[in-house]
């Protein structure tokens, strides 16, 4: 016996898990199915008979896809590489599926591996729940990513609007140094006309001054 069959064997008749409250049924090396208990029927809804003596990957009460699984673990098996755990899905007499995890245990006969004990541990309950969770997950990452795309829109908004005013800002800017270069150049001209003003003044006081001049020039000469 190899050392990896030593560790998962039981030297238990397989009858004696048969009388499990839990669903037990077992099967050959040539991986038929040879025996079960009620709670395993009762689960699948089919008597023992209807599932006797067929191989476990042709079985009714599988479907399509754990039919393939089945056949490829039995192939596995049978190079020594099956894992003790495993998953399958059923569909019961009555149409609903559900999903077993079936930990395995190997049982003798006069000392030599005959074959497999599933020990059926039904998790449809757990999975539904599971599913359940997974959806509320999803309905949840789907209404924040809904937020976070409003977010991102409020933010691309606010960032135009900004822009917006910045935009505003530079005008008003150069409106004010557009002001501010008139007002200079407002007072360069004052400045001027005050001193144009000023220069006619002067100009003004002198031609006056000669004019006076010229009066009494002109009074002196007709006194002669």
């Amino acid at each position: 016996m190899k050392e990896k069959e030593r560790e998962s064997y039981n030297d238990q008749p397989y009858s004696f898990y048969l009388s499990s409250d839990e669903p037990i049924f077992i099967v050959n090396k040539a991986g038929k199915i040879i025996d079960s208990n009620d709670a395993f029927c009762k689960n699948i809804g089919y008597s023992k008979n209807e599932i006797k003596g067929v191989p476990l990957q042709d079985s009714i009460f599988l479907t399509p896809d754990s039919r393939k699984k089945a056949m490829y673990r039995q192939i596995a098996k049978l190079v020594g590489k099956q894992a003790p755990f495993y998953i399958l899905n059923v569909q019961t007499k009555k149409g609903n599926i559900v999903s077993f995890e079936i930990e395995t245990k190997l049982y003798s006969k006069d000392g030599e591996i005959a074959g497999e004990i599933g020990i059926v541990k039904n998790i449809s309950k757990s999975k539904k729940k599971e599913e359940k969770e997974l959806k509320s997950i999803q309905k949840d990452t789907l209404e924040l990513s809904r937020q976070l795309d409003s977010k991102n829109q409020d933010i691309r908004k606010i960032q135009a609007d900004l822009e917006n005013k910045e935009e505003q800002i530079r005008l008003l800017e150069q409106e004010l140094r557009s002001h501010h270069s008139d007002k200079e150049r407002g007072k360069d001209e004052l400045k001027k006309l005050k001193t144009d003003k000023e220069n006619t003044v002067r100009e003004l006081d002198g031609r006056n001054s000669k004019i006076n001049q010229l009066s009494y020039e002109l009074e002196q000469k007709q006194n002669r």
